[in-house]
């Protein structure tokens, strides 16, 4: 018989098809090891001393601001208990002096007992509310407060707290309501004139800072920039972070850091810390304070700590209530700048005001 062999049978080795595209080149973090180093008790002693203190007068400021909060409220669901038990009654705005019990305490009263200023505005619209300073504060540091303020849904006589920075609260309401008109030109010249003129200086004041950063970039400080017969002009500010917490806001979940304050400058706004922050060190730029009524030439002195430690930093810390509070707002924050985007886009026209108008 013809010799045979069986037929081998052996699978023929295969490989997987890469599925990585070779175009596309994964970038490497490359995070130097943080080496933190510790100052002696001795040289931080007076600012450890400091923030206890910080966070035991908070402690009793917002005990204080939420006694007058609840005394307002009080008075809050008493008026519309009158307001539900007077229906066709032409003016359903009385004044509080008015309308109190004879137990409930008067606003000296009140403002007295949380040891706060007592004060108002007169009536303004939600364009004149932003000249002044509680018309400067953010809700969660985002919000604006004509948005909130003067939403419709906020009823008259419903206290609302509010907080400027670590510092300052406010607590407000709205005492009265008047519906939308079209003044006489004459009424309002004085308003439209200096409006006008208020907006034609900012053009001028923003040339102004983009001339003196422009100097800048090639002087040694602003100070060469501006010279010496304007160097007291110069604000030397000192380090500060884009946000932060109080010592009181340590351990407390879901408390997010507030704008910080920055020494020197009037009515800190996001826009500045966007325009700050968006520079390295030694670069110069402009910024505006929260109502444009200042412009500010700016030079980033340095940066500390380094960009690769703060991203370290920042892995580090992972998804903290903090961290998820600070996203919430600004994905709120987003959502509320497409909408008002969309509504000039489309040329919307309400009937009635919208809802964070």
């Amino acid at each position: 018989d013809p010799k045979t062999e069986d037929p081998k049978t052996e699978d023929p080795k295969t490989e997987d098809p890469k599925t990585e595209d070779p175009n596309i080149e994964i970038p490497k973090l490359d995070i130097p090891k943080v080496e933190v180093e510790y100052k002696p008790l001795s040289e931080v002693k007076d600012q450890i001393l400091r923030s206890l203190a910080g966070a035991e007068a908070q402690s009793k400021m917002n005990a204080a601001m939420e006694a007058a909060e609840k005394s307002l409220k009080e008075y809050s669901y008493d008026y519309n208990d009158w307001l539900g038990q007077n229906p066709d009654i032409e003016n359903p705005e009385p004044k509080y002096e008015e309308t109190r019990n004879a137990d409930q305490d008067t606003l000296e009263e009140i403002a007295f007992k949380a040891d706060a200023e007592l004060g108002g505005t007169p009536l303004v619209d939600d364009f004149e509310v932003e000249d002044t300073e509680i018309g400067q504060v953010k809700l969660y540091g985002m919000h604006p407060f004509n948005r909130f303020a003067f939403n419709p849904d906020q009823e008259i006589y419903e206290p609302m707290m509010i907080r400027k920075d670590h510092n300052i609260s406010f607590l407000f309401w709205k005492s009265k309501v008047v519906g939308s008109v079209e003044p006489p030109l004459e009424e309002i010249r004085d308003k439209v004139e200096k409006a006008w003129k208020r907006q034609f200086a900012l053009k001028l004041a923003v040339k102004a800072a983009e001339k003196i950063s422009k100097d800048a970039k090639a002087k040694a400080s602003l100070v060469d920039a501006v010279g010496l017969e304007k160097a007291d002009k110069v604000i030397q500010t000192g380090a500060f972070a884009w946000l932060t917490r109080s010592a009181a806001q340590f351990g407390m979940r879901g408390q997010a850091p507030q704008l910080s304050s920055v020494n020197g400058v009037e009515m800190v706004g996001e826009e500045f810390m966007k325009s700050v922050f968006a520079l390295s060190a030694n670069e110069c730029g402009i910024a505006k304070n929260a109502p444009e009524t200042l412009v500010y030439a700016v030079r980033v002195v340095e940066e500390s700590p380094s960009i690769n430690v703060r991203r370290q930093m920042f892995l580090m810390t992972g998804q903290s209530q903090e961290v998820t509070s600070m996203a919430i707002n600004e994905q709120m924050s987003t959502a509320t700048d497409w909408i008002v985007d969309v509504e000039a886009e489309m040329k919307v026209v309400w009937k009635r005001p919208a809802q964070y108008r």
